[in-house]
């Protein structure tokens, strides 16, 4: 943060959450890896947002999953809100939060219609598989089309 500030720049580089660097050992139980192998998939939308927009990002990024479904809502970064000291104004019912982190993807992402980014923020995460449950025939039939979709995502991941 003192670089950030010494070189008059709004960002400071990349910092882990929980480790001072980015390598964590894997899970281990009785001397062995735990790891999950099998296929996953995961339904994400536009109302999937903060850690809903960060683990389809890792999921993606690291190519361990198919993500599903329409572009998360894009609010990849922790807000500070505090509604007593953060008044828009004196006479004002509104209020207003300050950025403290923005979440940065493993990869730049290319998306059309925004510039290349690293940052989750206003982009959000793109599905694999794009399936809108938005939809007409959804709504009359109790969501049945999109989970048949989304069903057959998945057992052609497990045919694989």
């Amino acid at each position: 943060m003192i670089a950030a500030y010494n070189t008059n720049r709004g960002n400071t580089d990349t910092v882990p959450l929980c480790t001072s660097n980015f390598q964590r050992p894997p899970a281990m139980a009785n001397g062995r890896v735990i790891a999950y192998t099998k296929p996953l998939i995961m339904l994400i939308d536009e109302f999937s947002s903060s850690t809903a927009d960060s683990v389809p990002a890792m999921l993606q990024d690291n190519q361990r999953g198919i993500l599903v479904g329409t572009r998360t809502n894009g609010a990849g970064g922790s807000n500070s809100l505090n509604i007593s000291s953060w008044q828009v104004g004196a006479y004002s019912e509104g209020t207003t939060g300050v950025t403290l982190s923005l979440m940065v993807r493993k990869n730049p992402v290319q998306i059309d219609g925004y510039p290349v980014t690293n940052y989750i923020e206003n982009v959000g995460v793109r599905a694999d598989v794009q399936l809108d449950f938005m939809t007409r025939d959804n709504l009359l039939q109790s969501g049945r089309p999109f989970l048949d979709a989304a069903t057959a995502v998945l057992v052609q991941q497990l045919q694989q």
